[in-house]
């Protein structure tokens, strides 16, 4: 496994980002091809939506999305995780 300070990759496929404390207010929908990511960091973030395609990630490839759960309420995607009472796998 290799890794640069915000990015983890194995085998040339990305496996983790670590976006927190970027001072993200969108994050790009494209980030959501990435199938191999397991784990990506979004917390302390001003961040008040996730694109559909990366929320997709969680149930489609069990990807851990780490959101700032105090924030949660203002982000008006990944409504579905709403319901979950703010677990995250």
């Amino acid at each position: 496994m290799d890794s640069w300070d915000e990015v983890t990759h194995r085998n040339g496929n990305v496996t983790g980002l670590d976006l927190e404390d970027t001072n993200l207010m969108v994050i790009i929908p494209e980030i959501g091809n990435l199938t191999n990511l397991s784990q990506l960091y979004l917390t302390n973030n001003s961040l008040t939506s996730i694109p559909q395609v990366i929320c997709d990630l969680e149930t489609n490839n069990g990807t851990t999305i780490l959101k700032d759960l105090r924030k949660l309420l203002m982000i008006k995607r990944c409504h579905p995780l709403l319901k979950t009472g703010g677990h995250f796998s």
